[in-house]
């Protein structure tokens, strides 16, 4: 119990000071994540504005995104256009989903630093 104690006197301040960087770190790549979100639905939906009817400010739009779908013949545009929407939006979801799994891995640790400065503050009254 006492090497416990002497452990937990020393990991307490560690675990307050991991705890507060875990949940200014978790802030910051939530909003991260949420701007990240936000630009893949504006592509996805401009992705299947193209797919489907597409005006010509949308196919504007979707050509300056991806320029490369330029250099096929004009009766391949669009099918090639697609294709790499699909890539690109596949790429941004991606992104999407490793900005939100560090959202969760830094909000495990501010919770695991919690816990660990709880109980150094437990074992500190007990003795």
């Amino acid at each position: 119990m006492e090497t416990l104690k002497s452990i937990l006197q020393v990991a307490g301040p560690i675990a307050l000071i991991l705890g507060i960087v875990g949940v200014v770190a978790s802030f910051a790549t939530f909003l991260l994540s949420r701007s990240l979100f936000n630009n893949r639905e504006e592509f996805r939906k401009l992705k299947i504005a193209v797919q489907g009817n597409p005006t010509d400010q949308q196919l504007r739009k979707a050509f300056e995104l991806c320029p490369e779908a330029l250099q096929y013949p004009e009766s391949q545009r669009i099918s090639e256009l697609i294709k790499v929407l699909n890539k690109v939006e596949g790429k941004k979801a991606q992104t999407v989903e490793v900005a939100m799994t560090a959202t969760r891995q830094f909000l495990a640790l501010a919770v695991i630093c919690a816990v660990i400065y709880v109980a150094s503050l437990l074992i500190g009254k007990q003795g």
